[in-house]
């Protein structure tokens, strides 16, 4: 995969941006799939838990967007604005 992207870059297929996204991804998954660097590594900064204060703080934000109108979609992936009736 990464010969694919040394191609691309020399024939110049993409803007080297794209290229250098493609690198960086291959590097983070031989690091997960070889090495043994967890997946969440990557995801979290390093950091696995959060502090009770990050969570009220969340949790606060959360309820401000509620109170704005925002909400969980009907798949519950991700924030949509409400339809005001």
């Amino acid at each position: 995969m990464v010969q694919l992207f040394q191609k691309a870059k020399a024939q110049k297929l993409d803007s080297n941006f794209n290229i250098n996204q493609g690198l960086m991804i291959q590097a983070k998954i031989l690091m997960e799939d070889k090495m043994g660097v967890p997946k969440s590594f990557f995801a979290t900064y390093g950091r696995q838990n959060k502090t009770p204060e990050e969570n009220a703080m969340y949790e606060n934000k959360l309820k401000e967007l509620e109170q704005q109108g925002f909400g969980l979609s009907h798949s519950g992936i991700h924030l949509k604005h409400k339809k005001q009736k």
